[in-house]
């Protein structure tokens, strides 16, 4: 495969622990055009394997995704035991992370139909203050609407910590993820089923669930219509996609353009906006209800570093690593529709 020349291709970049690393150079994923354009091409910051990677974008549908990418026997070396979502991490039991769970469970339960034995006014006083006191969109991220009877399975579940929150207010919960050293940890751990591998999947059935949640997943898999089409396969009529990606669109990206964290080549191949990420479940035949941005003043910060480390860009940008500041400039991003992370839920209708 001849590979473009702008991404400086150097033989020597490409061979990892005496292994080389393989390539592909592929079409649109949504819409099967080989029209794009160059975007931006960047290394990976995080494990400093292979040579530079380039971002395109569709001239036809607009979608951004990586091009070429590694095949996916070589994408493996990209993801080091440590990768963020295989790190667990301890629940907080401080009297302050009980009663915030404690309003959370009341306002789900009086407001979203969460399972509860009795709505009693004490429930009814916790929700409405709850409802008061939670108000980040970041805070009530994982809120989702109940479909009776209540299975729910997460796409990419990593560490489990999703599961987790969901089973707790009362969701029957299955995992799926293609590490198998994760899943198999995340069952032995917390007694969850959690299966190896992707959708679709011979264990997941068809119309057996309510809800299946994609968190920080849908841009790593390499067929996302595919994903999504078997997906709504394992949903009963009604039930719901739940999606959260990176927002390519973004204030964020505004501003770190290459250096921006969630980008994250070559891991990430697929970078959404929330119009092309409407298009592609509106493609498979789910109809929209909500689309949330979500304000994620870290992104800000990681990407500044990056630029710092890089040496590259104004020195006004490395500013953003300072919590306040990032946190000031993500949530105005959120409040104009311009947050660096968003969440689709959408209907199987």
């Amino acid at each position: 495969m001849a590979l473009p020349a702008e991404i400086g291709y150097q033989p020597a970049d490409w061979n990892h622990n005496n292994s080389k690393i393989e390539l592909e150079l592929i079409d649109c994923t949504h819409c099967g055009s080989s029209n794009y354009k160059t975007l931006l091409i960047e290394k990976d910051y995080k494990t400093g394997i292979g040579g530079s990677f380039r971002v395109v974008q569709c001239t036809d549908c607009d979608l951004v995704y990586t091009n070429p990418r590694p095949t996916p026997e070589s994408i493996g070396v990209f993801y080091p035991d440590d990768y963020q979502c295989y790190v667990s991490r301890d629940k907080e039991n401080s009297w302050q992370a009980n009663w915030k769970r404690d309003l959370e469970r009341a306002v789900l339960q009086n407001y979203y139909g969460y399972p509860s034995d009795k709505i009693t006014l004490a429930t009814k006083l916790k929700a409405w203050w709850g409802n008061k006191r939670i108000r980040r969109n970041r805070q009530r991220m994982g809120w989702i609407p109940y479909r009776s009877p209540g299975r729910l399975l997460d796409f990419g579940c990593g560490a489990g910590a999703f599961l987790l929150q969901m089973k707790e207010y009362g969701w029957k919960v299955e995992g799926l993820d293609f590490s198998e050293l994760v899943a198999n940890q995340v069952t032995k751990e917390t007694g969850i089923p959690v299966h190896i591998g992707t959708l679709p999947h011979p264990s997941v059935k068809p119309e057996s669930f309510d809800v299946v949640s994609m968190w920080n997943s849908l841009e790593h898999v390499y067929s996302p219509r595919e994903t999504i089409r078997s997906a709504g396969e394992a949903l009963r009529k009604g039930g719901l996609l739940v999606v959260g990606v990176p927002n390519k669109a973004s204030r964020g990206f505004e501003t770190f353009k290459s250096k921006w964290y969630a980008f994250d080549v070559p891991r990430h191949l697929t970078h959404f906006t929330p119009d092309t990420l409407e298009n592609t479940l509106e493609a498979e035949g789910f109809k929209m209800v909500s689309m949330t941005h979500i304000s994620r003043p870290a992104i800000l910060r990681k990407s500044a570093r990056i630029l710092k480390k890089s040496g590259e860009g104004p020195a006004w940008k490395t500013w953003f690593s300072n919590k306040q500041l990032a946190t000031f400039f993500a949530d105005g991003g959120e409040k104009r529709g311009k947050a660096d992370f968003i969440r689709a839920i959408a209907e199987k209708i």
